[in-house]
């Protein structure tokens, strides 16, 4: 059973961020699609996705901002209710300096999480600092904590600390190659052709930035992908046979989605064709639209 003791504070009492919304649902895409989550909205984004299904969180100012302390008893109550993880999305979640937010919820004990066949381990959590293979828990009892996923566009420098990073890098608003380089899983939203190919330089960049040694400024100094770019000066996309796929894993790579935008047939057909031919990626679906679950 999971521990309902009172969350310690971690934070100042003061502390707080806009919130959009929070709530228990299922998680609706990637990889952890199906499974039961907390999450929490934050407001404020300046990306400007024309398809985006959220624009009322854009405006940071029109949203509450809410003491971390109470985010954190919502989010160990969703626990105790069988919420496996919390995740952080928005807006930009990035926007904000996450670090107070994920000190609060670190706080939060929870049940061992499982892991997902053929995923890419976290290298952020705290799977990642017990020294035991990837993917397993790092303990079990009351003090294992509910591993924290968050949901970006990677526009932003990367704070706080997480088990599952989500990239869904967009071709008008590039990633920071630090977000590339941490992240578990790079989601990309299909509307048309130049939307695979911007998918495959995203994964090409991910794994050469993997490949570089440790402590290489490329990683971490803010720089970005180009703007418009597809595969000028990046390495070719890896393929998905054999040796290349083997290499994928010896460097880390993320999992590679394809989700179709929402209401485009002809998103649906590319990705699904590219996925089919290609299989190294994977198809995500907005599951909780189809299901009518918040």
């Amino acid at each position: 059973m999971i521990a309902t003791a009172p969350v310690a504070a971690a934070t100042p009492a003061s502390a707080s961020l806009p919130v959009v919304e929070t709530f228990h649902s299922l998680q609706g895409e990637g990889l952890h699609a199906g499974r039961s989550a907390f999450f929490i909205r934050l407001a404020g984004c300046t990306v400007g996705c024309s398809w985006c299904d959220t624009k009322h969180s854009w405006p940071k100012a029109a949203h509450p901002r809410r003491p971390l302390s109470a985010l954190a008893a919502e989010a160990q109550a969703a626990a105790a209710a069988g919420a496996a993880f919390v995740v952080i999305t928005g807006g930009e979640p990035l926007h904000h300096d996450l670090d107070p937010l994920c000190t609060a919820l670190r706080a939060i004990p929870s049940e061992p999480e499982q892991a997902i066949p053929g995923e890419p381990a976290s290298d952020n959590g705290a799977k990642a600092d017990s020294g035991l293979p990837a993917g397993q828990a790092q303990q079990t009892g009351p003090s294992l904590r509910l591993p924290l996923h968050l949901e970006t566009s990677g526009i932003d420098p990367l704070s706080g600390r997480f088990d599952w990073i989500t990239l869904s890098p967009k071709r008008h608003r590039p990633p920071r190659e630090e977000l590339l380089a941490a992240c578990q899983e790079l989601k990309v939203v299909v509307h048309d052709p130049a939307d695979l190919a911007f998918a495959e330089a995203m994964a090409a960049h991910a794994v050469a930035l993997r490949r570089q040694p440790a402590g290489h400024a490329g990683a971490s100094n803010g720089d970005r992908f180009p703007a418009g770019s597809t595969r000028a000066g990046l390495p070719a996309a890896p393929k998905a046979t054999g040796a290349p796929e083997s290499d994928r894993a010896a460097v880390r790579a993320p999992a590679l989605l394809l989700q179709p935008a929402w209401d485009s047939p002809r998103g649906l057909e590319l990705a699904i064709a590219f996925v089919r031919s290609h299989p190294a990626w994977r198809l995500s679906l907005q599951s909780h639209k189809w299901l009518g679950v918040r």
